[in-house]
């Protein structure tokens, strides 16, 4: 927005100036005419107040706007980036059918699992259940919420250590002991509970080690000037609990694609519901919630005939 307004006022100084020599009868011709000149200043300034306008409604909570659908939300895809919502649904592993569907604007799903799986839950009336979700579902917060009502969430990890991306140790080479509330690193000395805070809604725990300086590890280690300094979360041990159902079950993880991409697949090639057509947040839900309904009729004509649908309608 700063560039275009930039542009504009560079070009609105043209043209005003151009305006001054006519009406001077100075300076090399213009090919525009005064009225000409005038009609393009008047557009230049319009556009320029709706920019200026635009620019004032951005600020840190609100960094992006659509002037088509105010709802909707720059997401990155496959080939870059697209403007439009996020659509969210929950199958279940019996019967292959949409228990639960969402549309959301956020730019990723790192906060989306566990009201799609409660939903899902109550649809199916279930108690437990085991929820598989890819890397993108990976948040301490949303598996707290899902394991308090019993479902057991099998999410693999992420790797974002900023550590680990130089060439250091990243926080899975260190081990937690937690009789003693530790951490130790892969020199074997110990980083201690320090304090406890609480960072963009999340309570976080801080361990710090000892005599780093004199450590044979350090440029291995830590590139800080200070000692090694590790966070944990408060519920960081559902997360290692949820690591070790994973590892022992490897193959559980793999059934997600059979069961989550599939719907997707057919909504988009066969029904060819490859965009929303509505605007607004609202509305696209109910289109979406309309889709999937229609998923599910498609789905169970493949599970019972006709006749017995319609009797359990009735």
């Amino acid at each position: 927005m700063q560039e275009l307004l930039a542009h504009t006022d560079a070009r609105l100084a043209e043209y005003l100036q151009l305006l001054d020599q006519s009406d001077a009868g100075e300076g090399t011709a213009s090919p525009l005419t005064p009225a000409a000149l005038q009609a393009k200043i008047a557009a230049l300034q319009e556009r320029r107040g709706w920019h200026a306008e635009l620019l004032g409604q951005l600020d840190a909570e609100e960094k992006q706007i659509s002037v088509t659908d105010p709802d909707t939300r720059r997401m990155p895809v496959a080939q870059g980036n697209v403007v439009g919502y996020n659509a969210q649904l929950a199958v279940d592993a019996k019967h292959k059918l949409i228990a639960a569907d969402d549309v959301t604007n956020a730019g990723n799903d790192y906060g989306q699992l566990a009201d799609v799986a409660l939903t899902a839950q109550a649809n199916l009336e279930i108690k437990s259940a085991e929820v598989l979700a890819d890397k993108g579902y990976y948040n301490a917060s949303e598996v707290s919420r899902c394991v308090a009502h019993g479902l057991r969430p099998l999410i693999p990890k992420t790797a974002t250590s900023a550590n680990t991306k130089l060439g250091l140790y990243g926080k899975s080479q260190f081990q937690y002991e937690a009789d003693q509330d530790r951490y130790l690193c892969p020199a074997g000395k110990e980083l201690t509970y320090r304090f406890r805070t609480y960072e963009l809604g999340r309570e976080l725990k801080y361990y710090r080690a000892k005599g780093c300086q004199d450590c044979a590890l350090k440029k291995q280690c830590t590139r800080n000037q200070h000692n090694r300094t590790l966070t944990r979360e408060a519920n960081a041990h559902l997360m290692e609990q949820m690591a070790e159902r994973l590892q022992a079950q490897p193959g559980k993880y793999a059934l997600r694609k059979t069961l989550a991409e599939p719907p997707f697949g057919t909504i988009k090639r066969w029904f060819g519901y490859t965009h929303f057509t509505l605007k607004g947040l609202t509305k696209v839900r109910t289109e979406w919630s309309l889709i999937t309904l229609a998923y599910n009729l498609k789905r169970v004509l493949n599970l019972v005939s006709v006749e017995k649908l319609m009797l359990a309608v009735a």
